[in-house]
């Protein structure tokens, strides 16, 4: 029995406590009136003395008198209490009457619902029956009053009634054995009502009976629990007979001594409404027997004949496809024979029974086995241009690997490949408008009247991987359930179990169900409506129970070979040979490829504005489309990329197709690009490659510099920017002066989201050049060869015709450079108390460190004046305190033995040391 459920009595109503006589009240108005009295000599004084007694004897008969109010009150208060709590334990006992008898339903139960009652054959085996109506404890319980209170009769009824209540089904185990003695013809209508109860609760295929010989039971012959062969054997013996090695018995006979010793109930039938038990579990008690006549166990056996799958003759254990005969082909749907039931070959017709189905069981209980003989059939009768098939097999590719050799495969798709499915699944609502157009163009609004439109029928191999795997292919297959019908889509779901996987809306939508062998029986419920999957044989793949409009029956599915699938693909292929070229429409395009070469069929030939930049993955439009950058058009490009994603690619082919100086190799290309006063005069385009390292090299002012400049050109419409970058936060707010942005491979997914891509599209293994472009998924063209190419950098020599004032950080070494380019040039330096001069007329040369220079003070001032300046391996201040402006000199590339030079008129500009100087001591410049 379940927890008691416990209620309290309301509390008595108890007389309040009498009020003691105020003696204090009455005698301080005496005491007082005395005083005064003695004060004043006032007889009439004496008369307050008379108030204290009269208020007390007044207060004391009004308390009484309102206690006698408020016990009143209580007990009424009290009796109403009583009367609620007494409707209330009515109305548990009544739940809970109402609740043992679903539980247990009687015979009589069985004989008043329909035949398609969702509670008929949902128990495995046998269990319970019901003998008949007995009082029983109840759960429900009344606290009684604590012990040395004044029994109340009204309260100890109560307490007493709820304990128990009447008419409950007292229930007996036939497994533990089930005796009823008494009249025969009592006893046998007790029997028959327990066999019905058996034979309702418990589906065929779960349950054996065996009956005893005679008149008696003959109207049990209907019974389809007699011609099955399920493990679970219930028997009745009756006039004498012995009981078997049966897993469940019932015996009747006139006498317990007749009774067998073994059996764990008995019962004693006196009359129609006179049982009493003998032999329980349970204490013994006076019971209604659930009796059931002749007529009426007749009139049961005939329903349950009529609601069971279960017919006349034991089905085959296998059923080979070639020995089914096929629906002709010109009958109209999807009408296929894929098994065969106790009456002969049994079809089904998707577009009729459906729109959609679902197929659920166990694993090794034949789903996929199943499919492929659906399938297969279908294609054996229609031609591509009538029936088409998608499959989506989330088991690996095991039941799509022998039907894909079918000219009606229009493709599979596998978890092997999860970025398909999404493709797959987004081109199904896509090819749900084109259908809807297409009827509509042709001024219809069903496919049965457009014939030239062939149906598909989208099979899903394991329903809940898939839906594991791709969230949103619940609602996308929600939705096509809700349309397909009239556009010729249909659904064939496939999952072990259906409830708490596919959605309410999904599944009402799906009328044909179909139930292999399942572990539960409500799993068996909850996809047929009956539990019959449930006690279907483990030994027996391809067994199943179908329901259709209301009617189920159980199949066992045929077992299609490959030789057969070859020979449907080989008449297929001979029936519509010559009859027409145009193969059948796919619903989604291939992937795009890994390789994209100029010579794709997408690109042949291609003509346009712009530039080719790749191919367009469209699923949602079914299509495939080429993308084009044109500076005009789109502005300024981005391309945002980690190492090896193809983004230096993009740009080579930019390059080759517009004739394009290469992007910056290093710092200082890059500032020459950016800070040219020359470059973008012509409306060329400017190629930047790796922003982020370039960038990085520079120094904190000529960063600063280049970043404005860059901004200058982004905003300029007449010289475009296509730039990669590896981190786009990094350009701040320029990246939004970009029109386009094109987002290949990155190094994780937050970097993928940050940049405004679909997370969907991210792999870290995604071939170069595959990236996304407004929102769809990209794959770049191969670029042609790279070309050779020049020196970039304007790089400005050291002449030796002119004087030369030379700032050095390290004179010394700066000497012996100069020493090496031109020997004997003079030169005035540190730590060099006489320099030769020679014969000739080389100009002389003024060398020392910035400090040196800066004590110079005005001789400085004017030898600049008209003396060329270098500066090597010095720093920004020392170019700007000795020169006297702010004026930012270009950057230098480190190791690169690069120079400033300032000249006479002001100008600074990147210089180099002559080749003999360079390689005297391989000294480089100093980054500024």
């Amino acid at each position: 029995m379940d927890d008691p459920q416990l209620l309290r009595l309301p509390p008595r109503a108890v007389a309040a406590e009498r009020a003691p006589f105020p003696l204090i009240g009455s005698v301080a108005p005496v005491v007082v009136a005395v005083l005064i009295w003695s004060i004043t000599r006032s007889p009439f004084v004496l008369l307050f003395a008379l108030l204290g007694p009269c208020i007390a004897v007044g207060s004391l008969a009004d308390a009484r008198r309102s206690s006698r109010k408020a016990l009143a009150r209580a007990k009424s208060a009290e009796s109403r209490a009583l009367d609620d709590l007494q409707v209330t334990v009515h109305d548990l006992h009544d739940r809970e009457r109402e609740a043992a008898w679903a539980l247990n339903p009687s015979a009589r139960h069985w004989l008043s619902v329909g035949d398609d009652d969702a509670g008929r054959f949902a128990r495995i085996g046998v269990g319970p029956l019901v003998l008949g109506a007995a009082r029983v404890s109840s759960r429900v319980r009344v606290s009684p009053d604590e012990p040395g209170t004044v029994p109340d009769e009204r309260r100890q009824a109560l307490v007493l009634a709820a304990s128990s209540l009447d008419g409950m089904p007292l229930t007996a185990d036939p497994r533990r054995g089930i005796g009823i003695v008494g009249p025969r013809a009592l006893c046998r209508s007790l029997a028959y009502g327990l066999l019905i109860q058996a034979c309702s609760a418990s589906a065929p295929e779960s349950l054996r009976i065996r009956l005893p010989p005679g008149e008696a039971w003959d109207w049990a012959a209907e019974l389809p629990h007699r011609q099955t062969d399920a493990a679970t054997v219930l028997q009745v013996v009756d006039s004498g007979g012995r009981a078997d090695d049966s897993d469940a018995v019932i015996v009747l006979a006139e006498a317990v001594r007749d009774l067998p010793a073994a059996l764990a109930t008995v019962i004693a039938v006196g009359g129609t409404n006179d049982a009493r038990m003998l032999r329980a579990d349970q204490p013994l008690r006076p019971v209604l027997p659930e009796l059931l006549g002749r007529a009426q166990a007749e009139r049961a056996a005939m329903a349950l004949a009529r609601a069971s799958p279960v017919g006349a003759r034991p089905l085959a254990p296998q059923v080979a496809f070639h020995s089914l005969v096929q629906p002709a082909a010109d009958e109209p749907g999807l009408v296929a024979a894929i098994g065969r039931d106790r009456d002969g070959d049994i079809r089904i017709d998707l577009a009729a029974d459906g729109p959609h189905a679902v197929i659920g069981g166990t694993t090794g209980s034949g789903k996929s086995e199943l499919l492929v003989t659906w399938i297969t059939a279908m294609a054996a009768r229609l031609s591509p241009d009538r029936f088409t098939f998608l499959l989506v097999d989330f088991k690996g590719g095991a039941m799509a690997t022998p039907l894909a050799g079918l000219p009606h495969c229009m493709g599979v798709a596998s978890d092997l490949d999860e970025e398909l499915v999404g493709r797959v699944l987004i081109s199904l609502g896509a090819e749900l408008k084109h259908r809807e157009r297409l009827l509509a163009a042709a001024g219809v609004a069903d496919i049965r009247d457009l014939p030239t439109l062939a149906r598909l029928v989208v099979v899903v191999d394991e329903f809940a991987a898939l839906v594991a795997s791709a969230p949103d292919a619940q609602a996308r297959l929600t939705d096509i359930a809700a349309r397909g019908r009239s556009l010729g889509v249909h659904l064939v779901l496939c999952t072990q179990r259906p409830a708490g996987v596919m959605r309410d809306a999904l599944l009402a939508n799906c009328g044909l169900r179909i139930a292999l062998r399942v572990i539960d029986a409500p799993d068996s419920v909850a996809i047929v409506g009956t539990g019959a999957a449930a006690g279907l044989p483990a030994g027996v793949p391809g067994r199943c129970v179908i329901s259709r409009h209301g009617e189920r029956v159980t199949v066992q599915a045929a077992v299609t070979t490959a030789a057969d699938i070859a020979a449907v693909a080989r008449g297929t292929r001979d029936r519509v040979a010559g009859a027409s070229d145009v193969p059948p429409r796919r619903p989604w395009l291939p992937p795009l490829p890994v390789v994209l070469g100029g010579d794709h069929p997408f690109l042949r030939g291609e003509l346009g504005d712009g530039v080719v930049l790749g191919l367009l993955d469209e699923p949602e439009a079914q299509r495939q489309s080429v993308v084009r950058w044109s500076p005009r058009e789109h502005g300024n490009l981005l391309v945002v990329g980690g190492r090896g994603c193809g983004a230096s690619s993009i740009l080579r082919l930019l390059g080759h197709a517009l004739e394009l100086p290469d992007p910056p190799r290093d710092e200082e290309e890059l500032w020459d690009a950016l800070t040219d006063p020359q470059e973008g005069t012509d409306n060329r385009i400017l190629l930047i490659d790796d922003w982020d390292a370039l960038s990085a090299r520079l120094s904190p002012e000529h960063r600063q510099a280049a970043i404005d400049a860059l901004a200058a050109r982004l905003r300029s419409s007449s010289s475009p920017v296509a730039l990669v970058t590896r981190r786009p936060a990094q350009l701040g707010a320029l990246s939004v002066l970009f029109g386009r942005t094109l987002v290949l491979r990155v190094d994780d997914r937050a970097e993928h989201a940050a940049v405004g891509a679909p997370t969907r599209f991210w792999h870290p293994d995604a071939p170069p050049g595959r990236g996304v472009w407004n929102g769809s998924l990209f794959q770049a063209v191969i670029p042609p060869p790279s070309r050779p190419r020049p020196a970039g950098a304007r790089v400005g020599e050291v002449s030796s015709g002119v004087p030369l004032l030379v700032v050095a950080a390290a004179p010394n070494r700066v000497a012996d450079r100069i020493a090496a380019a031109w020997p004997g040039r003079p030169v005035a330096a540190p730590g060099r108390e006489s320099i030769p001069l020679p014969g000739g007329d080389q100009s002389p040369v003024l060398l020392t460190d910035p400090e040196g220079w800066l004590t110079l003070g005005s001789t400085l001032s004017r030898l600049r004046q008209n003396t060329l300046m270098v500066f090597d391996g010095c720093s920004l201040a020392d170019v700007r305190q000795l020169t006297g402006t702010r004026a930012l000199p270009p950057a230098l590339t480190p190791g690169a033995s690069r120079v400033w030079l300032r000249h006479p008129d002001g100008r600074l500009e990147r210089g180099h040391w002559p080749a003999q100087a360079n390689a005297a001591d391989g000294a480089t410049a100093v980054s500024p």
